[in-house]
């Protein structure tokens, strides 16, 4: 089998996460192995959390556990 030097792919991925994590404190925006504990542990917390308030649909209207607004005997 041919040996795989992976010149341009693996300087194209390196150069894509420490896109990622331009901004990051001190080394963590320089040094490839820091950048990608921090990238992955981003992209962990992203997912896990919820999305914003605003962006939450209001729950649908008529569920059985909300309460009904009285019918008036006047």
């Amino acid at each position: 089998m041919p040996r795989v030097k992976r010149g341009t792919v693996r300087r194209a991925k390196r150069k894509k996460l420490l896109g990622l994590a331009k901004g990051y404190y001190a080394n963590k925006s320089k040094l490839y192995r820091a950048a990608k504990e921090s990238v992955d542990t981003a992209l962990e917390v992203r997912v896990r959390r919820p999305p914003p308030q605003e962006a939450r649909l209001p729950p649908p209207v008529g569920r059985p556990h909300q309460r009904r607004a009285r019918a008036s005997t006047a």
